[in-house]
């Protein structure tokens, strides 16, 4: 069987752990818009893709898949995910399983004001969100931190600790509609994996306390068995029926658990689990064999502190 990642980019590991678990008749293969992505340069076979928004992309996207006999694709980024999801039926025609969820359930995951009413309505922790252009004097009391709606991240946050601050900033902003407030929660941070099987079935979570983050993304995580997380875990995999597995934050903040991010994708946190023992990509090849995922694959050795660290490939 032949894979296929969408949107690769920096995901070199990601890669190599899907690749190497491949017999010797199939390949791995990557795509991105961006021919310097370094992801490319590990993969079986590599393409570079049309921009997301282009005429062709549909059309392109379908072609590689039919060309190369794919029988699995996954997505590393949500608006192409987006995209994907509604080509579904006409993947499914030729034998080729998408990773990911329901269109409409991406798009309001991935907008940070609709997915408070998602999660609620689930009876998950979300913080206390307004959006910019709604919020007033008489809202809730800070600290706040401002988000872009549809942002991914850490990018364009701003944290205020006053509310005459906020309203400050809402007066430069262009569009106030793009933007949420949220209550600033304190407390200990959490990144975790929900996975599901090709038919939307919880399986499991695999569990880091965040040690310490980055400019953008968690540098150093300890894996940990968290009961209470884990049923939050489960609870978000019932809310969002999603297939393989989504990276989510969340903090625990005066006895409860927050969610304050979720990404319908693998995320860069991921990692930390895999080199504690958890396999994911050999999770869902197995299942896309029709086959059960070996038990081994579906949990991680807790205590293990990981960090990250930099590296260069040379590109074909």
């Amino acid at each position: 069987m032949n894979i296929l990642i969408s949107c690769s980019g920096k995901q070199v590991n990601l890669v190599s752990w899907f690749k190497e678990l491949l017999d010797e008749e199939s390949y791995l293969i990557a795509c991105d818009n961006n021919e310097f992505s370094p992801s490319l340069s590990i993969a079986d076979k590599c393409f570079v893709a049309p921009t997301l928004d282009s005429p062709s992309y549909k059309d392109w996207f379908f072609s590689i898949c039919k060309e190369n006999d794919v029988s699995l694709v996954l997505s590393l980024y949500e608006p192409d995910l987006i995209i994907l999801a509604s080509m579904k039926d006409q993947l499914n025609s030729i034998g080729c399983k998408l990773v990911g969820a329901e269109e409409d359930t991406i798009k309001r995951i991935t907008d940070k004001y609709l997915a408070k009413e998602l999660l609620e309505n689930a009876g998950i922790q979300y913080p206390k969100t307004k959006l910019l252009s709604d919020f007033s004097l008489n809202s809730f009391s800070g600290p706040y931190i401002i988000k872009p709606r549809l942002g991914r991240g850490s990018r364009g946050i701003k944290k205020f600790k006053d509310i005459n601050s906020v309203l400050e900033y809402r007066s430069m902003v262009e569009d106030p509609s793009a933007f949420v407030v949220q209550e600033l929660l304190d407390g200990p941070q959490f990144c975790f994996d929900i996975l599901n099987d090709l038919h939307s079935n919880f399986v499991t979570t695999f569990i880091r306390r965040r040690l310490k983050m980055g400019t953008e993304e968690t540098e150093v995580a300890i894996t940990e068995d968290n009961k209470e997380l884990h049923l939050v875990g489960q609870k978000v995999s019932e809310a969002l029926r999603h297939q393989g597995s989504i990276d989510v934050e969340a903090i625990e903040h005066n006895d409860k658990y927050y969610i304050i991010d979720i990404n319908v994708r693998f995320g860069g946190s991921y990692a930390f689990s895999h080199i504690a023992g958890a396999n994911i990509p050999g999770a869902l090849i197995s299942w896309a064999r029709g086959k059960s995922a070996p038990s081994e694959y579906l949990t991680h050795e807790y205590g293990v502190v990981g960090s990250k660290y930099n590296s260069v490939t040379r590109l074909k």
